[in-house]
């Protein structure tokens, strides 16, 4: 690994371990039923201070049974410490409420922008025009954007807000274990842009970039795309100029001491630094013989999504078209015999330089004290999984909010999404600030 490349080294002067009571941590409970939440989208030119989070519930339906409903939510945590209903239940534009939503943007002007992960493609809400409803009609977006497979995160120029970019898979028509049908694949990364004419209600898409391992996060700064593979971060010119891009590794995950941070989705620090979280570890020798292997992991998705289909009762080749898998394979729950880990951010200048990287462990141990263990059970709540703490490492988005609360104060707070709790992180961001300047 080069000496001058960004890493989560400990041990170093800008590798800092802190208690969640050393920075802060609150939290904002969303409804109980919730059971997956993994972006957040603010944008401090529309309304600073707010975040729009996408959830997803589990609702009972008529007969007796349940069903996965999504809605996106509004928290301004500088003057209120409740989440509130924004749009919802999601549907596409016939009005289909079968979407699940990972990544999400939002424009100046309130174009909310949202990865719909299992339709492969980009559902947009306009928020000074939607309306809410009752709560349980389902809300159509007006413009889908579709033919983006596996579409984990996406975000928008902030030069030109007509153009977004998707960080996403690809549709393949061979697979391990059969070559005869399409199949939306993870593992075999691809960045997309998308220009988007929302006035007439249509978009371009075209790729970027491809040839990567599975991507989790992107963003713009500048003129250059940064985008999460999980186990690296790395850049690509906007331009398109140079070899696939221009790609150039920005940030490694190695710690030098038998693990890997595993990136997710990249966000902004006062809009010139490079955030992101890592939701887990992984050892190194996964990273690099495991990760790396495309047809490894194409064999695991492959696996992941029939058995899935077979969990839901799909037909398979639909199955095979919708990249989401079920919880169950990726759930964690306490283990007596790992001990807790803590949430995992690094912020990093856009130039690229090892001496302004910073990366920050959080032991949630107030939290623990303060909140007993809960069961999780499964969807018809008739099992029993396991337990869970309050809140866990298990962070996909941690995004930068800035405003002033109700007395006039500056106050900015680090908003940590866990995909696996009902509820939303905050940490006071002034401790962090101090920590990079020195």
């Amino acid at each position: 690994m080069p000496a001058s490349l960004p890493a989560p080294v400990p041990d170093t002067p800008n590798y800092h371990k802190w208690t969640d009571a050393d920075v802060g941590a609150e939290y904002i409970e969303f409804p109980e039923d919730t059971v997956f939440m993994e972006s957040a989208a603010m944008n401090a030119a529309y309304k600073p201070g707010v975040a729009y989070i996408p959830c997803q519930r589990v609702l009972p339906t008529d007969d007796g049974d349940t069903v996965l409903e999504s809605f996106v939510y509004s928290i301004d945590p500088a003057n209120s410490k409740e989440a509130t209903l924004v749009i919802g239940p999601l549907a596409n534009p016939y009005g289909d409420k079968d979407v699940t939503i990972f990544g999400s943007a939002l424009t100046s002007t309130g174009l909310l922008i949202l990865c719909c992960f299992n339709r492969n493609s980009l559902l947009v809400y306009d928020l000074e025009t939607v309306e809410q409803g009752d709560g349980m009609t389902p809300v159509s977006c007006e413009l889908e954007i579709p033919d983006l497979p596996s579409p984990n995160d996406v975000c928008v120029d902030p030069k030109d807000e007509t153009l977004l970019y998707v960080a996403g898979g690809s549709f393949r028509a061979c697979v391990p274990l059969c070559c005869c049908v399409t199949f939306t694949n993870s593992a075999y990364g691809k960045v997309f842009s998308a220009k988007m004419d929302y006035e007439n209600k249509v978009a371009t898409v075209d790729e970027v970039a491809a040839g990567f391992d599975v991507l989790a996060g992107i963003e713009v700064v500048d003129n250059k795309l940064w985008v999460a593979q999980l186990y690296d971060v790395f850049t690509l010119n906007q331009d398109k100029s140079g070899v696939n891009g221009g790609q150039r590794t920005a940030w490694l995950g190695h710690d030098t001491q038998g693990s890997t941070w595993m990136a997710d989705n990249v966000d902004v620090f006062d809009d010139d630094k490079i955030l992101f979280p890592a939701y887990s570890t992984v050892p190194q020798s996964t990273a690099e013989n495991v990760m790396t292997r495309n047809f490894l992991v194409s064999a695991f998705l492959f696996y992941t999504q029939i058995s899935t289909a077979w969990i839901r009762g799909e037909k398979l080749s639909e199955a095979l078209l919708d990249p989401e898998v079920s919880l169950a394979f990726s759930n964690t729950y306490i283990d007596k015999d790992t001990p807790p880990q803590p949430v995992r951010i690094a912020i990093m200048d856009k130039d690229g330089s090892a001496d302004k990287a910073y990366h920050f462990e959080i032991d949630l141990e107030q939290t623990r004290q303060n909140h007993a263990p809960r069961e999780i059970k499964s969807q018809d709540g008739s099992k029993v999984l396991g337990k869970r703490h309050h809140f866990n490492e298990q962070v996909t988005h941690t995004g930068h909010l800035k405003t002033t609360d109700v007395e006039g104060n500056e106050v900015g707070y680090l908003l940590c999404i866990n995909f696996e709790q009902p509820r939303v992180l905050l940490l006071k961001d002034d401790k962090f600030r101090k920590a990079m300047m020195g």
